[in-house]
């Protein structure tokens, strides 16, 4: 039988491992969603949401800042 410590690091074990889960079920969500976007439109995403981006940087840039920002 499992002591009060036991079954209280195994919570949180299993807390800490169901939030890496959502967090990974979100990332692949946001590269769908971003990831089919042309550039013109995540620059005019990041427009519509106050997202400092560089106009002038590569779409995978532009990707990189706006995930940054969802993900935050």
């Amino acid at each position: 039988m499992a002591t009060r410590k036991q079954r209280e690091r195994m919570r949180q074990q299993r807390i800490a491992f169901d939030a890496e889960v959502e967090q990974n079920r979100r990332r692949k969500e946001v590269d769908e969603i971003f990831g089919n976007m042309t550039k013109a439109q995540l620059i005019q995403y990041a427009e519509d949401n106050n997202i400092e981006i560089d106009k002038k940087a590569k779409k995978e840039e532009l990707l990189d800042a706006i995930k940054t920002k969802v993900m935050a």
